[in-house]
């Protein structure tokens, strides 16, 4: 049971800092924001135009979704890191998207 309390603790936590991350990006169509998903396996980006509720473009690598930035004439992006730490994984993420012509 002590497990079972710790785990939905944990849970709790995560989506107060997705959350409090969150709150304070909005993305345009303009300056889309550059989502991060991480399961087990994958990690999955996505930009999104919180101005209209719509995903512009989607990739599992950070230098495909560029590329279809960069193909739908977007410069600007706001990276949304979510509940991670902006360390590791994540960080090469946005170096990568960088490395390939998208200011974030």
């Amino acid at each position: 049971m002590k497990d079972m309390n710790k785990h939905k603790e944990e849970n709790k936590k995560e989506t107060r800092r997705k959350e409090r991350t969150r709150s304070k990006l909005f993305g345009t169509s303009a300056r889309p924001r550059i989502s991060v998903f991480k399961s087990n396996k994958y990690v999955y980006l996505q930009a999104i135009d919180d101005s209209a509720h719509n995903t512009i473009a989607f990739g599992k690598t950070a230098s495909a979704l560029a590329a279809k930035l960069k193909k739908m004439k977007v410069e600007l992006a706001i990276f949304d890191r979510g509940a991670y730490q902006y360390h590791g994984g994540i960080k090469k993420i946005a170096d990568e998207i960088r490395k390939n012509g998208i200011k974030i």
